[in-house]
């Protein structure tokens, strides 16, 4: 079914792949402020210890969660002060070239990262006491936090920088405690994005184990995954979700996970399209929206006079999932007026005219 493809997916493609990457950035960031140790071995004990931190059950597991949290947010503060304490200096800086358009572009990904995961305490509903009260405060208070403390570290940048110096700085946080604290400063903001990363690598251990007792219990994944251990932990889950992201992990390569991705992603989201549509046939007509999106994408660039990097390459991706979304309201409405008895030919044109203002939208929004 649909349900077990996407859950799947959220397992072994966006959320696996996700605690992979961000074992192996854990160690190289730790390469990084030691000098000390290789990527795999360092990635492999960061794996380990996710492991045995939520072994110990649901109170270790939050516990840490909320520990690392604190420290984070506390750190994220430290970068805040230290932000309004800076003097801006538009002395000797290049801003590169890009228009409006660009540069809201590049500012919407910055945001869209910044929610990611925003949702990860559903995955543990089934373990809250009053789960009609605390969802709600657990979403909105958590997207309400991740707010106000954007905002406040934007208006800490700009207090400290100018929009010029912004541009044309590597790293902003870096270079605002820099004028704070100089090269102590910088080191700060390492260590602040590995409690980042240690963070956001745990969520991943709480809730992807669960998601497959979810399976389980409903009877669409194997009953082995339903058990629990007496402090609450769906150990099998858990297992299955450390071997996986531990083996992802031993690649060593961020470069490697993102082709891992894509490979099994199409893979996977082709399955769910069969499941929706009941047809080999049509989720091949579906995805076939990709390769002329990135037609539309190189030929833009050329026109535009704009070199392919890597935020083209992300932007790539975000447009996959929009002309896909699109395909899929085309199709259904070319479905439904084929089960009522009107001809292909005929579907196909009145989906077109009908369903332009939805596909529009769509893509705008």
């Amino acid at each position: 079914s649909s349900d077990v493809c996407s859950s799947d997916l959220e397992i072994l493609v966006t959320r696996g792949f996700s605690a992979a990457s961000k074992a192996i950035v854990i160690a190289e960031y730790f390469i990084l402020l030691t000098g000390w140790g290789a990527i795999r071995p360092l990635a492999a004990v960061v794996v380990i210890g996710f492991f045995l931190v939520n072994a110990g059950g649901i109170r270790s597991g939050k516990n840490f969660q909320n520990a690392v949290t604190l420290l984070k947010v506390g750190m994220i503060v430290a970068i805040v002060a230290a932000g309004f304490l800076g003097t801006p200096d538009a002395s000797g800086i290049n801003v590169p070239g890009g228009g409006l358009m660009t540069g809201f572009a590049l500012a919407y990904l910055a945001v869209a990262f910044t929610y990611y995961g925003w949702d990860d305490g559903l995955k543990m509903a089934g373990e809250f006491k009053s789960p009609d009260r605390s969802i709600p405060r657990v979403l909105l208070g958590g997207a309400g936090a991740v707010a106000v403390l954007y905002l406040l570290i934007n208006l800490a940048f700009l207090s400290a920088m100018t929009p010029a110096e912004m541009a044309g700085s590597p790293l902003v946080a870096a270079d605002v405690m820099a004028r704070v604290a100089g090269e102590p400063g910088r080191r700060f903001v390492t260590v602040a994005a590995l409690v980042i990363l240690i963070s956001s690598c745990n969520v991943q251990f709480l809730g992807l184990p669960r998601v497959a007792y979810g399976l389980a219990s409903r009877g669409l994944a194997p009953r082995v995954f339903q058990q629990v251990s007496a402090r609450g932990t769906p150990m099998a889950g858990l297992v299955l979700v450390t071997g996986f992201v531990f083996v992802m992990a031993m690649t060593g390569s961020f470069l490697l996970l993102i082709q891992y991705l894509s490979v099994v992603a199409l893979a996977v989201d082709g399955m769910i399209l069969a499941a929706l549509f009941r047809s080999y046939v049509q989720p091949l007509v579906v995805m076939f929206a990709i390769p002329f999106g990135i037609i539309g994408v190189v030929v833009g660039h050329m026109v535009m006079g704009f070199d392919i990097t890597f935020m083209s390459l992300i932007g790539v991706v975000a447009l996959s999932g929009i002309v896909v979304n699109d395909s899929l309201i085309l199709m259904t409405f070319i479905n439904r007026r084929r089960a009522e008895g009107v001809s292909a030919f005929d579907a196909v044109i009145e989906g077109g005219k009908g369903r332009l203002r939805a596909i529009l939208l769509t893509s705008i929004t």
